[in-house]
């Protein structure tokens, strides 16, 4: 027995020993050490994306050893994960692109073999030590990509180095976060809590440089939000001078988004069974708000009862379980208590919406909001349109407008001067009465609030547009200089009609021969739409009008994936005058027209901002807040 144990034992070891080198010999095959195994085997690349708060949107990568393409989408806070394949041994280029705080954000990493299963954070600051090591702009190498030069300039050594130099160059706003030195911007993870790295984001707005042109160099700017003092990073230049030494302390960041915190868990309160709306009388609640607070046209009380009240047809679902997401500081003054933040509201149905430049007071240790302070509502965005009746495209420019339901306290206004990129000197809104309220828009646009002097391709992401509001004297109304940004959505004139269904709906049934269907009622309306991979709407929206009270519908289509989607929509009144059909992405809209509409009406007849803006009721604006 006890030989035969020992045998055992012998054969059991030889048999490891075995197991080990053919293992080995597996490795070694496959020349790649970091990533040993089965050519099936996975691993993953992951890490944060923020610029001072989380971004929205989608992680793509490139490596240099085959040039493909692998995509992650990036959740609500920050993180994301790419599952790679064995043969991507790296380098890698990730470009993170999607929205924060109102804004689009384009930013990049680099990543090495040694990152396989590891952390790649993609930030502001690694985007200049992307282009540091590339000796280019990042977005635009990543879009021409070379394998070559990836391969040649990311290597570890190489990032190493320009990553010191940055961490050199940040390392007095780095020590007020008490940010320890051996911290690795690119691979040690953080959380997009305002603190730490991600505080140190908070406190410096980054912007690439752009020629006269409009065009981008391969430089960034980086600029404090409490201070003029800013650094210039040129990426085909080496410099290591810094920011200077700072006199301030850095609480305030961290209490302002305590703030946003105790009012979007107002609004989700778990101790319930049954999820409830506060009342807007809750004196925990009417705390985060300034006595003066003033939110387009609406005072404290006035807000306050429009939040904490049940209307489930005005966005498709109330403020209940809402999230308060990307929230980013535009400026800060410590010493005064003052500050400016933009943010962005998900509602309980996925409905979000952009707030820009609200103000913040600080009494005694308390932060409290002020609102955004405009007597209207602004807007300025993307509008596209395409006719199936003539397979044309039929705008493809700009709606700028301003509206309010507040026709009393708006009666000073004489009318609105808009500036910006691609509007006209001397663009002018003037206002007529509409659904109950003024609604502000140039003379002569059709659709009204259509302005087709830029191209939407044109429009570069970010631009700021200024509305300056002007009394019945001619002159400016104090505090009346409100500041808009766009975003570009998903339109493009290049290929917006070689893709159509990209970005518009293709209606399956009824065909154009059988429209008179819906003359009789009730009939099926059906359409498809098919969407780039990397292109996500989050609504659909049908509307009608018919001729028995010329009411207007709303149909919603909720949706949060890509692909090809079919949808049916069963409409019962008589005698349909109108439909159009939209996509949503954040507060873009890209209009749709179908087969139901003619190019003369379109120019005529439009009822686009009545449509857009309003629903059953049209006294009541389609806007959250």
């Amino acid at each position: 027995m006890r030989a035969h144990g020992i045998i055992r034992n012998i054969f059991c070891i030889v048999i490891t020993i075995f197991s080990m080198i053919h293992l080995i010999s597996c490795s070694m095959d496959h020349g790649n050490p970091e990533i040993a195994g089965s050519e099936n085997k996975s691993h993953t690349i992951s890490g944060t994306v923020s610029s001072g708060s989380p971004v929205a949107g989608t992680v793509y990568l490139k490596n240099a050893t085959t040039g493909e393409i692998l995509s992650g989408p990036i959740d609500e806070n920050g993180h994301y994960s790419i599952l790679l394949i064995n043969y991507m041994t790296g380098p890698y280029i990730l470009e993170a692109r999607g929205t924060t705080g109102g804004r689009a954000i384009c930013l990049h990493s680099l990543g090495t073999r040694a990152d396989v299963s590891a952390t790649v954070n993609i930030t502001p600051m690694t985007e200049m030590i992307c282009g540091n090591v590339l000796k280019s702009d990042p977005e635009l190498f990543f879009e021409s990509f070379d394998e070559d030069v990836l391969s040649k300039a990311a290597t570890a050594v190489n990032i190493s180095k320009h990553e010191n130099i940055i961490k050199k160059r940040f390392k007095n706003i780095m020590d007020l976060f008490e940010i320890p030195d051996d911290l690795s911007l690119i691979n040690t993870p953080f959380y997009t809590d305002h603190s730490g790295i991600d505080g140190v984001l908070d406190v410096i707005r980054f912007n690439i440089v752009l020629d006269e042109t409009g065009k981008k160099t391969p430089q960034m700017v980086a600029k404090l939000i409490f201070s003029d003092d800013q650094i210039l990073d040129d990426y085909t230049e080496d410099d290591d001078s810094g920011f200077p030494v700072q006199q301030v302390t850095v609480k305030d960041i961290a209490s302002i988004a305590a703030v946003f915190k105790t009012w979007e868990n107002k609004f989700n309160d778990e101790s319930s069974d049954t999820k409830r709306l506060p009342l807007s009388s809750d004196s925990d609640l009417t705390v985060l708000f300034a006595d003066d607070f003033f939110q387009n046209g609406r005072n404290r009380t006035e807000f306050l009862e429009k939040i904490c009240t049940f209307d489930d047809g005005l966005v498709t679902g109330t403020l209940e379980g809402m999230r308060i997401i990307g929230l980013s500081y535009d400026y800060i003054d410590f010493s005064e208590g003052i500050a400016q933040v933009s943010f962005t509201v998900k509602n309980n149905k996925g409905y979000t919406e952009d707030q820009y430049h609200w103000t913040m007071v600080k009494s005694g240790e308390q932060w409290r909001m002020k609102g955004n302070r405009q007597l209207v509502d602004c807007y300025v965005g993307v509008y596209s349109a395409y006719s199936i009746t003539t397979k044309k495209i039929l705008a493809n420019g700009f709606s700028v407008f301003a509206w309010t339901p507040f026709i009393e306290r708006a009666s000073d206004i004489h009318h609105i001067g808009v500036t910006g990129y691609g509007i006209p000197s001397g663009y002018t809104l003037t206002p007529i009465h509409k659904g109950g309220g003024l609604l502000f828009v140039a003379s002569g646009s059709a659709p009204e609030g259509y302005c087709e002097f830029a191209d939407a391709e044109t429009v570069r992401d970010n631009e700021e547009y200024v509305f300056t509001l002007y009394g019945n004297d001619g002159n400016t109304i104090p505090g009346s200089v409100y500041k808009r940004c766009v975003k570009k959505g998903c339109s493009s004139s290049s290929d917006l009609s070689v893709n159509k269904l990209l970005y518009f709906s293709d209606i399956v049934n009824p065909l154009q021969t059988e429209i008179d269907t819906f003359n009789d009622g009730p009939a099926k309306l059906e359409s498809k739409w098919t969407t780039a991979n990397d292109m996500v709407r989050k609504e659909i929206s049908c509307y009608y009008t018919h001729s028995s009270n010329n009411a207007i519908k709303r149909k919603i289509y909720p949706l949060n994936k890509s692909g090809e989607t079919e949808y049916d929509f069963m409409i019962f009144e008589k005698n349909i005058t109108r439909l159009d059909i939209y996509a949503r992405s954040s507060d873009i809209y890209d209009r749709v027209f179908d087969a139901f509409i003619s190019d003369s009406q379109y120019v005529e007849q439009t009822m686009a901002k009545d449509i857009i803006f309003y629903l059953e009721e049209v006294d009541k604006p389609f806007r959250i807040f």
